[in-house]
């Protein structure tokens, strides 16, 4: 884990402990501004054997290195970045999304820059964003706008505008990330939904509709806690729901290709 920054909700409410945070155990109600998750890299063979008087680190098939390097070639990779706030870190959401692309046969890599109570506009703002965008060699970009409260659209829409520029000046491609209305205000669900759609049809964008699913999830599933305790965040439920969501968006556009 590589954190960096200051954790936070996306009210701006300072959370979290800098020592967890450099020991990276996030809590349920913490998120830092910068992280990212790689997977553990073998130097040399795990075994060294004596094989038909061969001198050590040789195994059949070619020598330690080559058959390391066939096996990572042989392991699809992937690497996204995530941009957004406290509704993107929360329960190391985008670590959950990581998972179930290498449970799928993935290398995952993931990073994330998420601000506690940000909008899109203010990432664009950061040189450090337009600089990771641009060579951090990402196959999708996560963008994920401030949704309590929601708007206005035309601030995301422009946000989103430039912020795809960028990716597309990468070769990497965007998705835009849906979020939820809080628990007692269903009824801004749609406005939401109209804007997401709207704004990932114009820059030809992939869109996660994790806000539409939710709610449907919901209804279908009462016993099961989608929010956190204060109404607007995910629990752990509701975060996985968003990660298999997301996931399920770019696993469909990879078969695609």
């Amino acid at each position: 884990w590589y954190p960096a920054g200051v954790w936070g909700d996306e009210c701006g409410n300072a959370r979290g402990d800098k020592l967890a945070a450099v020991l990276g155990m996030l809590s349920a109600k913490g998120g830092h501004e910068r992280w990212q998750h790689i997977l553990p890299r073998h130097s040399g063979c795990p075994q060294h054997k004596r094989q038909g008087g061969q001198p050590p680190g040789y195994l059949p098939g070619g020598s330690c290195q080559e058959r390391e390097v066939r096996q990572m070639e042989e392991k699809r990779t992937l690497r996204i970045l995530f941009i957004g706030n406290s509704h993107t870190y929360y329960n190391d959401m985008p670590l959950m999304a990581a998972k179930k692309a290498r449970a799928a046969g993935y290398d995952c890599e993931v990073t994330m820059i998420a601000h506690g109570g940000w909008f899109l506009e203010q990432h664009v703002a950061e040189p450090d964003v337009r600089f990771d965008i641009l060579f951090g060699n990402y196959d999708y970009v996560i963008l994920q706008e401030h949704a309590h409260p929601f708007g206005p659209e035309e601030k995301f829409f422009e946000a989103a505008r430039k912020l795809n520029t960028w990716i597309r000046e990468a070769n990497s491609t965007p998705v835009i990330y849906m979020t939820w209305a809080m628990k007692e205000e269903e009824a801004v669900q749609p406005r939401m939904t109209k804007a997401h759609q709207e704004i990932a049809e114009e820059i030809d964008a992939l869109l996660a509709p994790v806000g539409e699913e939710w709610w449907q999830y919901k209804k279908n599933h009462p016993e099961i806690e989608m929010y956190a305790e204060d109404g607007a965040h995910a629990s752990p439920a509701g975060s996985d729901l968003a990660a298999s969501c997301i996931w399920e968006t770019i696993r469909a556009d990879l078969e695609k290709k």
